[in-house]
């Protein structure tokens, strides 16, 4: 019967249901960081970085990645220091920007 089983108990990660933008690493960084996301399904994807009176500086196209996390190298060794955004457009949907310290 029931009484010959043990309960079990299982960890389960919950997979996020929608995009998901999380805040780069290291912040504030010198010269590199990485920008994370997770993907719910395959999607185009572009970011943009700004810099504080909203120009943009920097600026990846990617035409289709799959569905899952995703890491990006930034490298801002050509800019100066200082306060930069950073915006996710995945599948033409324009997400919240973020805010990063770049320190030389």
């Amino acid at each position: 019967g029931l009484d010959d089983y043990e309960e079990l108990s299982v960890d389960i990660l919950e997979i996020p249901k929608q995009h998901q933008i999380y805040s780069n690493y290291p912040n504030p960084f010198n010269h590199r960081t990485i920008l994370p996301v997770y993907l719910s399904t395959p999607a185009s994807m572009q970011y943009i970085v700004f810099d504080l009176r909203g120009n943009q500086v920097l600026t990846r196209d990617f035409q289709l990645l799959h569905a899952g996390y995703h890491e990006f190298n930034l490298n801002m060794s050509q800019m100066s220091s200082g306060i930069y955004f950073y915006q996710f457009i995945i599948s033409d949907q324009k997400h919240l920007p973020q805010t990063m310290a770049f320190i030389k």
